[in-house]
């Protein structure tokens, strides 16, 4: 399914892209001629479904984003290269 999509300028000049209500995305220029043509490469990637709408997620902290990585690191690595990663973490952080 191709989501309803709208090209608009806001007051600052910027040209913008409406997925859904309340989804933006600035297509970052003032040239309407740019934006267009942006405008027109989001459809062609929606149409072959390689558009993606990226939702906000909750923001967590990057101790807990080094420690998940760690676990995740841990089980997918060899031994050696997860002592290594655990350790520069712990020396950096």
């Amino acid at each position: 399914m191709v989501p309803n999509m709208r090209l608009f300028r806001r007051e600052n000049g910027i040209w913008y892209v409406e997925f859904e209500r309340g989804k933006k995305r600035s297509l970052r220029t003032k040239d309407k001629k740019t934006a267009e043509r942006l405008f027109k490469e989001l459809q062609k990637e929606a149409l072959k479904g390689k558009l993606i709408l990226l939702e906000k997620h909750e923001k967590i902290r990057l101790s807990q984003l080094i420690e998940e990585y760690l676990k995740w690191s841990e089980n997918t690595k060899a031994l050696e290269t997860y002592k290594k990663e655990k350790n520069g973490f712990l020396n950096n952080f």
